[in-house]
């Protein structure tokens, strides 16, 4: 069972209807399973204030800043308990532009504005109640972890064995260079040292001619296979000394 994930609120009390609006996201929030920590519901009168930020801060997993004029107004000019979350939070948590903890959530109509100290941090935008539950689907994917794009798996290069093929990695008979190397092998085995480029594609059942092409240049740019070409330029192949040794020592000799 996933561990339950906690949001901590920050916003400056502006007006009755603001105050409201925080306390239906907060609702709203919670409805999600989304644990939200609010003064309202957190904190008694005698209540020690600045305990209360600097635990809520530390602790949660999240901390929403709910951004109007009024609200980076006091952050940027460290007025009240706005000013002084904003020294617990610059000295603990926004020492690295890359931490994510804090996400801004653009209350103005106006403007986008976020407190400076903030830098360029990507914000929700909540203004606009038309495109509200876009922004508030965002906030909680982003809480939740479950993103609504994700990134599919990493396959596998599909030309890596030809690209960056090591010798080592020669073990398997499946593997083209390989592939080749024992061909090369059974032709020799016959007698037949110098083999036919067509010759050699026809023994590569399935191999197309370009992948045939770039395997015999990785054999020969590890050595085990060498080129010659007769008087009318035709191209052959054939084993050199190293390969002959990798096919003995790799078991590649009926």
């Amino acid at each position: 069972m996933s561990q339950t994930k906690t949001a901590f609120i920050t916003y400056s009390h502006d007006s009755v209807s603001h105050s409201d609006w925080v306390m239906q996201l907060a609702s709203k929030l919670m409805s999600k399973g989304i644990d939200v920590i609010l003064d309202k519901w957190s904190l008694q009168p005698g209540d020690d204030l600045p305990h209360f930020m600097e635990k809520s801060l530390r602790d949660a997993d999240y901390v929403l800043m709910v951004c109007t004029d009024n609200y980076v107004s006091k952050a940027n000019e460290g007025e009240g308990g706005v000013g002084y979350e904003k020294s617990i939070m610059t000295a603990t948590y926004l020492k690295s532009i890359n931490n994510n903890k804090v996400i801004p959530l653009i209350r103005q109509t106006e403007t986008s504005n976020t407190p400076t100290f903030m830098g360029a941090k990507y914000y929700i935008d909540l203004s606009m109640t038309a495109n509200f539950e876009v922004g508030f689907d965002e906030l909680c994917r982003t809480i939740l972890d479950a993103p609504l794009y994700k990134k599919p798996d990493l396959g596998t290069d599909p030309y890596d064995e030809i690209q960056t093929l090591e010798v080592q990695q020669l073990k398997s008979t499946s593997d083209p260079v390989i592939r080749v190397i024992k061909s090369l092998v059974q032709f020799y085995e016959e007698e037949t040292n110098n083999v036919y480029d067509y010759k050699l594609r026809q023994s590569l059942e399935g191999m197309s001619r370009i992948m045939c092409d770039l395997v015999c240049n990785k054999a020969i740019e590890l050595g085990y296979v060498g080129t010659s070409t007769d008087i009318h330029g035709r191209l052959y192949y054939n084993l050199t000394d190293e390969g002959k040794a990798f096919s003995l020592e790799n078991n590649l000799v009926n």
